[in-house]
Formats: structure tokens, C-alpha cells, sequence
């Protein structure tokens, strides 16, 4: 499954720039975002099983959202295991998935029109996000 959740990953952040080149704002901003998502369980799943994500989720992220679930879970593993992460990139991260998450709520339940300063700030911090998961995990 890890593999297929990395490829799917990569296809969407593909996708994202494939629609925002042919001016499709608002679904590139949302496969920017799941994109990212779908990195992170990637990586979740290299340390953890199935199972075992869904008892903590249970057990202490109930009222979450699996995306919330999902986002708050990988920042809460980088601050356990990765002891030479500054604060200043931890931070970084965490506000970059947080802006991601909202330029994708807006774009997907927003009565508005996506801008293509904001499909274009959604791939970047896409871009951002994964690097540094690669970097890093």
C-alpha cells in the first residue's frame, strides 16, 4: 500500500500542475493538498501498521478528522523522533500544512473563485511540504 499512496502522491501533485497550467485553479489547489496527505500516510505507514494508526486515532484524536488525524500525527512523530529538527522548521512545517489545508478548504467549499496566485501558492507549499518530509523521514 505505501507504494501505491507515494505514486498516487506524486501523480497528484503532477495533476495539480497540469490543471493549474491549463488555468483549472481550484483543482489544483485540491490535488496539491491530497497530494501532501497522501505523502504523509505513506510515511506513517512505513512505521506503523494499519491497525495500529487507527487505535491511536481511537484512542487520542477521536474528535479529529482522519485528515487532522493524519496532519497532526506526522508533526507529533517529527517532534518525537527527529531530534535535530530546529523548532524554527518544525514551525515552518506545521504553518505550512495548516495554509495548505485552508487554500484547499476554500477552494473545494468556498462560494468563490480560486485565483491563480492561490493554485500557484498551493503547489508551491506542496512542493515544500513534500521535500521536506523527504528530508526528514
Amino acid at each position: 500500500m505505501v507504494g501505491y499512496l507515494d505514486n498516487k502522491s506524486t501523480l497528484n501533485l503532477n495533476a495539480a500542475k497540469m490543471l493549474h497550467d491549463n488555468s483549472i485553479y481550484c483543482s489544483s489547489v485540491h490535488c496539491s493538498y491530497y497530494s501532501c496527505v497522501q505523502k504523509i500516510i505513506s510515511k506513517l505507514l512505513t512505521l506503523y501498521t494499519e491497525d495500529e494508526l487507527a487505535e491511536d486515532k481511537r484512542n487520542n484524536f477521536a474528535q479529529q478528522s482522519m485528515h487532522q488525524y493524519y496532519l497532526k500525527r506526522i508533526v507529533k512523530d517529527i517532534k518525537i523522533n527527529i531530534k535535530n529538527i530546529s523548532r524554527q522548521d518544525l514551525t515552518k512545517f506545521t504553518n505550512d500544512l495548516s495554509k495548505l489545508k485552508e487554500l484547499r478548504e476554500n477552494s473545494d467549499y468556498k462560494n468563490a473563485d480560486i485565483p491563480s496566485d492561490c493554485s500557484t501558492k498551493a503547489y508551491l507549499l506542496a512542493q515544500e511540504i513534500q521535500s521536506f518530509i523527504k528530508e526528514i523521514l
